[in-house]
């Protein structure tokens, strides 16, 4: 197959040249040849703005060298900007350039890995983190912008790196969060409880809502999410940090400031749910959550 240096089409590794037309140069040439790959060679910082790939065409950077988006919005083309929000930066006057960004680092265990392969996943110390994050998150979620908490790491079993409890809850709280569901596991090798978690249609309605849900205790072991719906509709997410311990806990209807329930439904299970004196309690597996449908 035919290569394409990017510096013999105008590019230069400076690490302050938008490279992009000569990038997209590149590109296009090999396209037009049949296909080919296009090279970004070693020794160079080359940065650049919007691109398009085009069939047949293989972008490869080579060991040493580095392609990097510029830090310049005009080098990007306004149908294709994007927004570098991740990690805690975020500036809310700013004009929104983007519908979705991710609010932490990577959700997979790269450290737990055994033996060349990809499993464990994902450990409970990354799920955890989540926590902080949908709730620091929360004032930017909603159906103008997407809170991504990382891929779904559920489908394998017990090489996602989770007990079943613990997956209930990464599914629970990306649903609260209103987060994109995105599976990071082996569709070739789904067990039967993951799919039937995964196919939770009423879960999956708590995420596709466009509403980022509100903590409300975080105390101890017991984190509380929450978020209502335009019906009256509160769903609520209980959940157990302790891995360790089934713990028992006590949610208010006052804290989502109801006097009374018309109708309370564990939704993970479809079942109706009886509160007593005005409270919800629930006792949870270690590293679990109890997910619920409180109208009032």
């Amino acid at each position: 197959m035919a290569i394409f240096d990017i510096r013999d089409h105008g590019a230069a590794g400076d690490g302050r040249m938008n490279n992009a037309p000569a990038l997209q140069h590149a590109i296009d040439s090999c396209h037009e040849a049949g296909g080919g790959t296009v090279l970004v060679p070693a020794g160079g910082v080359f940065r650049s703005g919007t691109i398009e790939l085009r069939s047949n065409v293989e972008l490869h950077v080579e060991r040493g060298a580095v392609l990097s988006a510029s830090p310049d919005l005009p080098a990007y083309t306004a149908g294709y900007r994007v927004s570098a929000i991740s990690n805690g930066f975020f500036d809310p006057h700013r004009p929104t350039l983007a519908d979705g960004w991710r609010t932490g680092n990577d959700i997979e265990c790269y450290s737990c890995e055994k033996n060349g392969s990809s499993f464990p996943l994902t450990d409970w110390r990354n799920v955890a983190a989540r926590f902080d994050a949908v709730a620091s998150w929360q004032p930017f979620g909603g159906q103008s912008g997407w809170n991504d908490e990382d891929s779904v790491e559920i489908g394998n079993g017990p090489r996602d790196g989770l007990t079943v409890p613990q997956r209930q809850t990464v599914l629970s709280l990306w649903s609260l969060a209103g987060a994109p569901l995105i599976l990071g596991t082996d569709l070739t090798q789904l067990t039967s409880v993951d799919k039937a978690m995964l196919e939770n249609r009423a879960v999956i309605a708590i995420d596709q809502d466009g509403i980022a849900a509100t903590r409300l205790i975080d105390h101890g072991s017991e984190q509380v999410f929450a978020k209502h719906q335009p019906d009256g509709t509160w769903y609520v997410g209980i959940f157990n940090t302790d891995t360790s311990t089934r713990q028992t806990f006590h949610v208010r209807l006052a804290q989502l400031g109801l006097r009374h329930a018309i109708r309370a439904v564990d939704v993970w299970t479809g079942r109706p749910i009886e509160l007593a004196g005005g409270s919800y309690s629930v006792t949870i597996a270690p590293g679990g959550a109890s997910l619920i449908s409180v109208l009032g």
